[in-house]
Protein backbone atom coordinates (compact mmCIF):
# COMPACT_ATOMS: atom_id res chain seq x y z
CA UNK A 1 0.00 0.00 0.00
CA UNK A 2 1.39 3.20 -0.65
CA UNK A 3 3.30 4.87 2.17
CA UNK A 4 2.64 8.58 1.16
CA UNK A 5 -0.84 8.59 1.75
CA UNK A 6 -2.04 10.92 4.31
CA UNK A 7 -3.55 8.87 7.62
CA UNK A 8 -7.81 9.47 7.97
CA UNK A 9 -9.66 8.98 11.10
CA UNK A 10 -11.45 5.68 9.99
CA UNK A 11 -15.46 5.42 9.35
CA UNK A 12 -17.49 4.19 11.85
CA UNK A 13 -20.51 2.76 10.63
CA UNK A 14 -22.37 0.41 13.12
CA UNK A 15 -24.11 -2.58 11.32
CA UNK A 16 -27.83 -3.91 12.63
CA UNK A 17 -27.84 -6.67 10.29
CA UNK A 18 -26.26 -8.76 8.15
CA UNK A 19 -27.47 -9.64 4.51
CA UNK A 20 -26.05 -12.46 2.24
CA UNK A 21 -23.56 -11.28 -0.25
CA UNK A 22 -23.48 -7.52 0.90
CA UNK A 23 -19.74 -7.73 0.99
CA UNK A 24 -19.36 -5.87 3.86
CA UNK A 25 -15.71 -6.97 4.31
CA UNK A 26 -14.48 -6.43 1.48
CA UNK A 27 -11.24 -4.16 1.72
CA UNK A 28 -9.78 -2.22 -1.22
CA UNK A 29 -6.47 -0.72 -2.11
CA UNK A 30 -2.96 -0.50 -3.69
CA UNK A 31 0.11 -2.18 -3.67
CA UNK A 32 3.05 -0.24 -4.47
CA UNK A 33 5.80 -2.48 -5.93
CA UNK A 34 9.62 -1.26 -7.10
CA UNK A 35 11.54 -2.09 -9.86
CA UNK A 36 14.45 -0.87 -11.37
CA UNK A 37 14.89 0.45 -15.05
CA UNK A 38 17.65 1.65 -17.36
CA UNK A 39 16.66 5.09 -19.13
CA UNK A 40 19.61 6.46 -21.00
CA UNK A 41 22.03 4.66 -18.95
CA UNK A 42 21.02 5.71 -16.17
CA UNK A 43 19.22 3.48 -13.26
CA UNK A 44 15.87 5.13 -12.73
CA UNK A 45 13.34 3.45 -9.49
CA UNK A 46 9.93 3.08 -10.94
CA UNK A 47 7.09 2.11 -8.48
CA UNK A 48 4.24 0.24 -9.98
CA UNK A 49 1.11 0.69 -8.47
CA UNK A 50 -1.53 -2.61 -8.48
CA UNK A 51 -4.83 -2.23 -7.28
CA UNK A 52 -5.65 -5.17 -4.54
CA UNK A 53 -8.47 -6.57 -2.73
CA UNK A 54 -8.80 -8.47 0.55
CA UNK A 55 -8.96 -12.11 0.04
CA UNK A 56 -12.21 -13.78 2.27
CA UNK A 57 -11.48 -16.45 4.05
CA UNK A 58 -13.57 -18.79 1.98
CA UNK A 59 -11.41 -17.82 -0.88
CA UNK A 60 -8.00 -18.43 1.08
CA UNK A 61 -9.12 -22.07 2.51
CA UNK A 62 -10.70 -22.82 -1.36
CA UNK A 63 -7.21 -21.93 -2.73
CA UNK A 64 -4.20 -22.71 0.06
CA UNK A 65 -2.69 -26.38 -0.92
CA UNK A 66 -2.32 -29.42 1.76
CA UNK A 67 0.65 -28.43 4.29
CA UNK A 68 3.70 -31.17 4.19
CA UNK A 69 3.39 -33.26 7.30
CA UNK A 70 6.52 -33.95 9.11
CA UNK A 71 8.23 -37.87 8.92
CA UNK A 72 7.85 -39.78 11.87
CA UNK A 73 10.71 -41.76 13.81
CA UNK A 74 11.26 -43.84 16.78
CA UNK A 75 12.66 -41.98 19.40
CA UNK A 76 13.69 -43.36 22.70
CA UNK A 77 12.13 -41.44 25.44
CA UNK A 78 13.27 -41.58 29.15
CA UNK A 79 10.57 -42.06 32.06
CA UNK A 80 11.62 -39.54 34.01
CA UNK A 81 12.27 -36.94 31.08
CA UNK A 82 9.84 -34.17 30.47
CA UNK A 83 8.44 -35.88 27.31
CA UNK A 84 7.98 -39.16 29.47
CA UNK A 85 6.33 -37.97 32.43
CA UNK A 86 3.38 -36.46 29.90
CA UNK A 87 2.82 -39.84 28.41
CA UNK A 88 3.05 -41.28 31.55
CA UNK A 89 6.00 -43.74 30.75
CA UNK A 90 7.31 -46.21 33.94
CA UNK A 91 10.33 -46.87 31.53
CA UNK A 92 12.33 -45.59 28.94
CA UNK A 93 10.96 -47.03 25.55
CA UNK A 94 11.15 -45.90 22.18
CA UNK A 95 8.16 -43.86 20.96
CA UNK A 96 7.07 -42.96 17.61
CA UNK A 97 7.02 -39.17 17.57
CA UNK A 98 7.07 -36.27 14.38
CA UNK A 99 10.68 -34.95 13.25
CA UNK A 100 10.01 -31.16 12.82
CA UNK A 101 13.32 -31.19 12.27
CA UNK A 102 14.16 -32.93 8.85
CA UNK A 103 15.78 -31.60 6.51
CA UNK A 104 13.21 -32.76 3.35
CA UNK A 105 9.93 -31.75 5.67
CA UNK A 106 11.82 -27.86 6.76
CA UNK A 107 12.31 -27.71 2.92
CA UNK A 108 8.56 -28.90 1.68
CA UNK A 109 7.26 -26.34 4.53
CA UNK A 110 8.93 -23.17 3.21
CA UNK A 111 8.00 -24.56 -0.70
CA UNK A 112 4.54 -24.68 0.79
CA UNK A 113 4.89 -20.76 2.28
CA UNK A 114 6.23 -19.58 -1.23
CA UNK A 115 3.57 -21.30 -2.80
CA UNK A 116 0.30 -20.08 -0.84
CA UNK A 117 2.21 -16.67 -0.75
CA UNK A 118 2.01 -16.65 -4.88
CA UNK A 119 -1.95 -17.86 -5.17
CA UNK A 120 -2.83 -14.81 -2.12
CA UNK A 121 -1.45 -12.51 -4.14
CA UNK A 122 -3.04 -13.62 -7.55
CA UNK A 123 -6.23 -13.77 -5.69
CA UNK A 124 -5.52 -10.20 -4.34
CA UNK A 125 -4.60 -8.49 -7.55
CA UNK A 126 -8.09 -6.85 -8.33
CA UNK A 127 -7.64 -5.91 -12.19
CA UNK A 128 -8.36 -8.00 -15.48
CA UNK A 129 -5.17 -10.66 -16.70
CA UNK A 130 -4.67 -10.86 -19.82
CA UNK A 131 -2.07 -14.11 -21.74
CA UNK A 132 0.22 -13.25 -24.63
CA UNK A 133 -2.04 -13.97 -27.56
CA UNK A 134 -4.79 -11.30 -25.67
CA UNK A 135 -7.05 -14.08 -24.03
CA UNK A 136 -8.44 -13.80 -20.59
CA UNK A 137 -5.88 -15.78 -17.94
CA UNK A 138 -8.15 -16.95 -15.76
CA UNK A 139 -6.67 -19.92 -13.83
CA UNK A 140 -3.83 -19.61 -11.10
CA UNK A 141 -1.47 -21.64 -13.29
CA UNK A 142 -2.04 -18.75 -16.02
CA UNK A 143 -2.09 -15.73 -13.57
CA UNK A 144 1.17 -17.10 -12.47
CA UNK A 145 2.71 -17.66 -15.99
CA UNK A 146 1.56 -13.66 -16.68
CA UNK A 147 3.23 -12.53 -13.93
CA UNK A 148 6.46 -14.39 -14.47
CA UNK A 149 6.38 -13.55 -17.77
CA UNK A 150 7.16 -10.10 -16.57
CA UNK A 151 9.82 -10.73 -14.41
CA UNK A 152 8.04 -10.53 -11.05
CA UNK A 153 10.33 -11.36 -7.81
CA UNK A 154 9.45 -12.80 -4.90
CA UNK A 155 9.98 -9.93 -2.98
CA UNK A 156 7.27 -8.34 -5.41
CA UNK A 157 4.64 -11.28 -3.86
CA UNK A 158 5.80 -10.79 -0.23
CA UNK A 159 5.15 -7.14 -0.55
CA UNK A 160 1.74 -7.36 -2.23
CA UNK A 161 0.88 -10.16 0.75
CA UNK A 162 1.71 -7.98 3.01
CA UNK A 163 -0.02 -4.87 1.56
CA UNK A 164 -2.98 -7.23 1.42
CA UNK A 165 -3.22 -7.66 5.03
CA UNK A 166 -2.60 -4.21 5.94
CA UNK A 167 -6.15 -3.62 3.90
CA UNK A 168 -7.36 -5.53 7.02
CA UNK A 169 -5.46 -5.21 9.92
CA UNK A 170 -5.93 -2.95 13.08
CA UNK A 171 -3.24 -1.39 14.01
CA UNK A 172 -2.41 1.27 16.86
CA UNK A 173 -1.41 3.74 14.16
CA UNK A 174 -4.98 3.05 12.75
CA UNK A 175 -6.55 3.18 15.82
CA UNK A 176 -4.38 5.91 17.47
CA UNK A 177 -7.68 8.34 17.08
CA UNK A 178 -9.14 6.01 19.92
CA UNK A 179 -6.70 7.77 22.43
CA UNK A 180 -7.03 11.20 21.30
CA UNK A 181 -3.13 11.19 20.60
Amino acid sequence: MSDNTTAKIPLVETISELVENQGLFVSNGYSDVQVTVMENNEQVRKILRLPIRSVSLDEQIRNETEPPRPPVIEKLIKADSESGRMLGMSEDGLVMVFDPTDRAYVEAVEAHGRENAWRKAISAINIPWKNADGSTAETYEEKRAVLRSNGIHFDHIIKICTDVNRLTAWNEERADFLSGG
